[in-house]
């Protein structure tokens, strides 16, 4: 009877033995696959912070520059393909530890390429930067090699100026005769208007030992009367003055400068009739201003 109720209790015993070995087991279990799942649920939000991360300096540096090259407009397009492709295999509801480890090592090698991405466009950031110094000094050089050329060719003008100003023949003495043509064809002197033909403008000039020697132009202005400037050509005859204003003229002619030469003389005619009045005549000679003088016509 002793040895029956010894079996019975061994067998309990064993019994409880058992059932406290398949709760633990049982515990144990189910406490590593909440573990596991804690693990790859804070793994997915860790992937996709990195590919928060990895898309933000993506942006940023894209934003910081405004004109890519085509080789970084397509590195651009790849990196954010790549993004989007890796934010749809960490939207799935549910990874496989593959999966998991596939994503992490895409994800970490797109950090690595935006890095290189983000390098290369500070890297062109930099060169134009030091671009746009270099021609801001080029354009600075090229404005003050022109300034400078500028005020030689300004500088060369005025010595130009001052040198023809020293040449220029003035008048001294100047002379105005009306005349009329005889049927012999010799002239006449006259002192009215209507018998005038021409004007004989006889002058001499002071002795300047800076003039050259030759033949010049004079262009004579003659003012009428009524105020108004004679010009020939039917109004178009201009020519221009030493410090380029171009002015209208009544009559050029040309005169043989020779130093020592006392006399010289020009005619004016018109190509109507004279009116009574005072006339002033007005000499330019290589641009400059050579004298004037008055003369009435009754």
């Amino acid at each position: 009877m002793e040895n029956q109720k010894s079996s019975t209790l061994y067998f309990l015993i064993a019994v409880v033995v058992l059932l406290l070995g398949t709760t633990a087991y049982l515990y144990l279990s189910k406490s590593k696959v909440e573990t596991r799942i804690i693990t790859v649920t804070d793994e997915k939000a860790f992937l996709q912070r990195e590919l928060d991360v990895a898309k933000s300096e993506l942006d940023a540096a894209t934003q910081s520059t405004n004109k890519l090259s085509a080789d970084l407009q397509a590195k651009e397009i790849e990196l954010k393909q790549k993004i989007n492709a890796l934010q749809t295999a960490l939207n799935k509801g549910k990874l496989t530890e593959a999966e998991l480890t596939t994503a992490r090592t895409e994800i970490s090698q797109l950090r690595r390429n935006v890095d290189r991405y983000t390098a290369e466009i500070t890297a062109l950031k930099t060169e134009n930067t030091k671009l746009k110094f270099d021609n801001t000094v080029l354009k600075t050089n090229v404005d003050d090699a022109n300034k400078t050329n500028t005020d030689l060719r300004d500088e060369n003008r005025n010595l130009n100026f001052k040198v023809a100003a020293a040449q220029a023949l003035r008048i001294q003495m100047i002379k105005a005769e009306p005349v009329r043509i005889r049927n012999s064809g010799r002239e006449a002197k006259v002192s009215r208007a209507k018998n005038a033909y021409r004007i004989n403008f006889n002058f001499n000039l002071r002795e300047n030992s800076f003039s050259v020697p030759g033949e010049r132009d004079v262009y004579v202005q003659v003012y009428q009367p009524d105020g108004s400037l004679y010009v020939a050509n039917d109004g178009n005859a201009t020519f221009m003055t030493a410090d380029d204003n171009e002015i209208m003229y009544s009559s050029i002619s040309r005169i043989n400068y020779q130093p020592g030469t006392n006399l010289y003389s020009i005619a004016f005619e018109k190509n109507t009739d004279f009116t009574p009045g005072l006339y002033k005549a007005i000499f330019f000679c290589d641009g400059f201003l050579m004298g004037s003088t008055e003369f009435t016509l009754k």
